[in-house]
């Protein structure tokens, strides 16, 4: 017994030794992975808070960089300070203050001049290294932080967030003002910092950040007073983890602390920070704990088994005790909780039932008695659940099997938020939003029961199908409207458009929904001055003009005109929250309202340029009498008068002056489209080739002269003198275009012209017509000297160097001959002449007629002259008695009728004027005949062809004298009608 109980006791001894000591190992490693991974959690627990404490400071300041009331305020009252906005701006700074707990919040300009602070210290310079900071936020265009810092001795320190504010300007943003808004880190930062979760005598986190060769501590010591921003530690101590932590580790690191005490710590740096955090405890305290189990060890071994069934028998008491506390604690806790959720079983304003497995109440609370219609939740107990009718949303009845605790009491699940209307017990339908939740066994393998909840939505439910049926009103009205209607947020972006809209833009909705308005839809030459002028609006800066025309942009990317019509949308509060605009599609109207504009000023040129010719036509019979007079005259003192004398030469000095002065009034009546012409059925190439050799010597050497034949060219008919005053004319303007060295193109071609085409150029004809052009490639001519280009006497060249009628000469004949004319020509790049004269339908007659040279005399014939301008009459009679007529002469056509009755001798000849007051000449021969059988006629003007030609052109057989006339012009036309058979 003895020798088995020793060596029982000494392998029992021995055991205990052996088990213990590898048990006190085993725990002590548990005991330093306990210490850590606790070290661990809390470093970066805080880490993380303090980060996200940072994250917030920052956001802070984007939400205000994201405010534009209270910026435009700030810049406002930098601009111009007024008092009301000072008051604004601070009561918005308290009202920060207050949400955030700010320590202070200051306004400052870019140069670090305070303005506006909480705490009355404004009008004061920041430190230059906050200065220098609030710049770097200017560079970067956001918040930055400021690291925790003291502005001044015996303050508080702090940490500051920098807010950059811009003002916009056209180029973009310049930098405005400042907002500092201070943290105070006694109200978050510290207590986090120094807070512990569990209980300790020595633990302490601390942050800290390097400053050149020193680690500087940021925040109080637990064992060392006013240590904040004050107490630093050289670098090089590093058996010290806190500087172990600045030099770049992270993780569990030994050593010992400011004290000289030895700590077990873990070191985790701060993201996006130049902090670093150490969370430490004394070695001594972290395993404190094991002194008792190392005494009680120690105990057992010398105290061997007695000791150590005693020890067991302690364990197993205290073990006991503990157990039966911890029932004890449980049990009160169970109770309390069960008090607690029957307070908030009771209190709930939403309905609450317990459903067994069998489908009946087991458990109600008040507020679901009431909303079945009970008199209390007694009156639910025992009653299946099915007892109440209850419909669907469609109105059909829901089956027992189908209703939410049904379906939970048999799955297993929940079913949440199942809307349905229930018919209560005094039968007034309500609705209901019901939520169920399954009960399992202790197992959690099966359901026992169901929890449900429920509340009364009857007035939503209300509300939202009034809401949908206005809705689909609204819709409906919008998608029949034949206007483009959308809404427009304050972001600028498309809320709502109809489907006319979509129709107009070639979008479908979903591709404009949520799009930015001028970003996808405005043309790019107005689109930021409309993007600015809108923001302006929504800012309350400028006030909306409810009637605008202006361009969209389309899907394919045409340009179309719109009349917007536009209110502006507000909330409750009156605050503005976008724009609605109705829009018209103009395009079509605008395009023809231009096209009617250039058509009119099209027709206004053509009347200002016809009463233009009736003006110069007018000028031009009475100058054209003068000028008859004048040359008659002149003709017969040339008569009388010897070649050598000195007379004579004065007098053909006058009689080439009168002649220019005629061929200027026949240039006049070009114009005026009142000349008279020979027309003539000819070819247009074989005119302008024979005219070649004298217009390249009229052009000069130094311009090269080309001409292009257009093949199979269409005969004109017209006066073919009337086709070599064109290219004159027209070819000595391309002359003088040109500087030095140059070219002129003259070029015919057929053309044909359909209505399309003349509806659109005003005084175009539909038809064929052989084009004559004239191009240069000289100065060209600005706009305005296009506008009056056939206006007679205007000239751009110099004075003595042009009469200005050559054009307007053109002009005329071109519109005598039923012609139009286009002019192309821009500076610097020459001018085009083109003219197109009609076809002629029939074969070209060739004629030709032969003048003698010696001035033929009368053979005993009389003429009747009629001339009612009596200087005209007295030198047109002197010319006929000249040349050896008999003459009766009278400025009347009643008193010529009267002659020519009395005259009993035979009558040859009528010379007669065109227009006269009492009658026209085609009238007056004719009463003339009368009397007089078989007497010739000889019309004489120097005004219009229009009664005895139409439009100009001469009847065949008709004899005609324009004036004014040269005595041998005189004689030779009334020879030529004496003498037709």
């Amino acid at each position: 017994m003895n020798k088995f109980l020793f060596w029982g006791t000494s392998a029992l001894t021995l055991a205990l030794i052996f088990g213990g000591t590898w048990f006190y190992q085993i725990q002590e490693i548990q005991l330093q992975y306990h210490v850590e991974d606790e070290l661990a959690t809390i470093a970066n627990l805080k880490a993380r808070q303090i980060s996200e404490w940072r994250d917030r400071r920052l956001d802070a300041g984007y939400k205000l960089m994201r405010r534009p009331l209270l910026v435009a305020e700030i810049i406002q009252w930098l601009t111009n300070p007024k008092d009301a906005n000072r008051d604004n701006i601070l009561n918005e700074f308290r009202i920060l203050q207050e949400y955030d707990d700010y320590l202070n919040i200051l306004l400052v300009t870019p140069d670090g001049h305070v303005r506006l602070s909480l705490l009355q210290d404004a009008e004061r310079m920041l430190s230059p290294e906050v200065t220098e900071l609030v710049i770097q936020a200017f560079e970067k265009q956001k918040p930055i932080l400021v690291d925790l810092h003291i502005d001044q001795p015996n303050t508080i320190p702090h940490i500051s967030t920098i807010v950059p504010i811009f003002a916009k300007i056209e180029q973009g943003q310049i930098p405005s003002a400042a907002i500092l808004l201070k943290s105070d880190v006694y109200k978050f930062l510290y207590p986090l910092i120094q807070s512990w979760p569990i209980p300790s005598e020595t633990a302490e986190t601390l942050i800290v950040r390097r400053e050149q060769e020193d680690v500087l501590f940021l925040n109080p010591l637990r064992h060392y007073e006013n240590a904040a921003l004050k107490l630093r530690i050289p670098i090089n101590q590093q058996e010290i983890p806190a500087v172990i932590a600045v030099l770049g580790k992270e993780g569990i690191a030994e050593g010992q602390d400011y004290r000289n005490v030895e700590v077990i710590a873990y070191l985790k740096s701060i993201p996006d920070s130049p902090w670093f955090m150490v969370a430490k405890v004394d070695k001594a305290e972290a395993f404190a704990f094991w002194k008792f189990p190392s005494i009680l060890i120690l105990c057992l071994l010398l105290s061997l088994i007695a000791l150590l069934c005693m020890i067991a028998l302690m364990i197993w008491q205290r073990h006991q005790k503990a157990h039966y506390q911890a029932l004890c604690k449980m049990e009160a806790a169970r109770r309390k909780s069960d008090a607690d959720l029957r307070s908030v079983f009771t209190a709930m304003s939403e309905g609450v039932v317990m459903v067994s497995s069998d489908g009946k109440f087991v458990a109600a609370n008040a507020a679901a008695a009431h909303l079945l219609g009970l008199q209390n939740e007694a009156e639910l107990i025992g009653k299946n659940c099915s007892y109440w009718k209850i419909l669907r949303i469609n109105g059909k009845v829901c089956a027992q099997e189908d209703q939410p605790i049904a379906i939970t009491l048999a799955t297993g699940k929940p079913c949440r938020k199942i809307i349905q209307q229930v018919i209560r017990n005094d039968g007034v339908a309500i609705w209901l939003e019901v939520n169920s939740e399954p009960i399992f066994d202790p197992d959690n393998s099966l359901s026992i029961a169901a929890v449900a909840s429920f509340n009364d939505i009857t007035e939503r439910v209300h509300a939202e199908e009034a809401l949908r049926k206005s809705q689909q009103q609204l819709e409906h009205y919008l998608r029949i409207v034949e206007s483009m209607i959308f809404v427009l947020d304050t972001d600028l972006k498309v809320a709502m458009i109809n489907r006319k809209g979509c129709d107009i833009l070639g979008y479908r909705q979903e591709e404009i929904i949520g799009k930015n308005w001028f970003d996808h839809f405005v043309p790019e030459s107005t689109r930021e001055q409309r993007r600015a002028y809108c923001q302006r609006v929504f800012a309350g800066q400028e006030e909306l003009i409810r009637y605008l025309e202006r361009s969209i942009l389309t899907k394919n990317g045409e340009e179309r005109c719109l009349a917007w019509h536009n209110n502006l949308l507000k909330d409750d509060t009156g605050k503005i929250i976008g724009m609605i605009s109705s829009c018209e599609d103009i395009t079509q109207r605008k395009r023809a309202e231009k096209e009617r504009e250039s058509l009119q000023a099209q027709l206004l040129q053509a009347q200002k340029m016809e009463s233009i010719g009736r003006l110069a036509g007018g000028v031009a019979h009475d100058f054209n009498n003068m000028l008859g007079v004048i040359i008659g005259y002149t003709d017969m003192a040339l008569m009388q008068v010897d070649s050598s004398q000195a007379l004579y030469a004065d007098l053909k000095e006058i009689q080439k002056a009168s002649q220019r002065s005629a061929d200027l009034t026949r240039q006049l009546l070009a114009f005026a489209r009142k000349q008279i012409i020979s027309p003539k059925v000819l070819n247009l190439n074989d005119a302008v080739s024979s005219m070649l050799k004298m217009l390249r010597r009229l052009i000069g050497e130094d311009i090269d002269l080309a001409w292009i034949m257009g093949p199979n060219l269409w005969n004109i008919k017209m006066d073919p003198a009337q086709v070599d005053q064109i290219l004159a004319n027209l070819c000595v303007n391309a002359r003088d275009a040109i500087r030095g060295v140059g070219k002129v193109t003259i070029e015919t071609q057929n053309i044909t012209f359909d209505e399309v085409y003349c509806s659109s150029h005003l005084g175009f004809t539909p038809g064929d017509y052989v084009m004559l052009a004239v191009s240069d490639d000289g100065s060209g001519m600005e706009r305005h000297v296009l506008e009056h280009l056939f206006e007679p006497f205007f000239t751009t060249k110099g004075i003595g160097q042009g009469t200005g009628l050559g054009l307007s000469t053109v002009f005329g004949i071109v519109k005598q001959n039923d012609g139009f004319i286009n002019v192309y020509s821009e500076p610097g790049k020459g001018t085009t002449f083109k003219i197109y004269f009609p076809k002629f339908q029939q074969d070209a007659v060739s004629t030709s007629s032969k003048e003698g040279t010696k001035i033929p005399t009368a053979v005993n014939e009389t003429i009747l002259l009629v001339e009612d301008e009596i200087a005209v009459l007295t030198a047109v009679k002197a010319m006929l008695l000249r040349l050896g007529y008999v003459v009766l002469a009278t400025s009347k056509p009643s008193e010529a009728i009267k002659l020519a009755q009395v005259h009993t001798n035979k009558i040859d000849l009528l010379l007669t004027d065109v227009v006269m007051g009492e009658m026209n000449g085609r009238e007056l021969e004719t009463q003339i005949q009368k009397s007089k059988p078989g007497v010739k006629c000889l019309y004489m003007s120097g005004y219009t062809a229009n009664v005895i030609a139409h439009r100009g052109v001469l009847y065949e057989g008709v004899h005609f004298l324009q004036k004014p006339f040269s005595l041998k012009d005189l004689a030779f036309k009334i020879r030529e009608a004496l003498d037709q058979k």
